[in-house]
């Protein structure tokens, strides 16, 4: 795996694939909104909310698989 490093500036757009399409929709201060176009079967998920297995846990703190 590698990380590629772009700039963006806001309204510019970066192709994650041939149907996928990211654009950069504002910036304040740290943050940045991204939009994401992409078919209804792609999902797109923020990374703090994917967790391993053995660390999802559901309200009551037992186990989820």
């Amino acid at each position: 795996m590698y990380m590629e490093i772009i700039n963006l500036n806001v309204g510019d757009t970066c192709h994650l694939s041939f149907e996928t399409t990211l654009r950069v929709l504002a910036t304040r201060g740290n943050s940045v909104q991204l939009g994401f176009e992409a078919p209804k079967d792609v999902h797109i998920y923020r990374s703090e909310l994917i967790f391993s297995p053995d660390k999802r846990r559901d309200q009551t703190g037992n186990r989820r698989g």
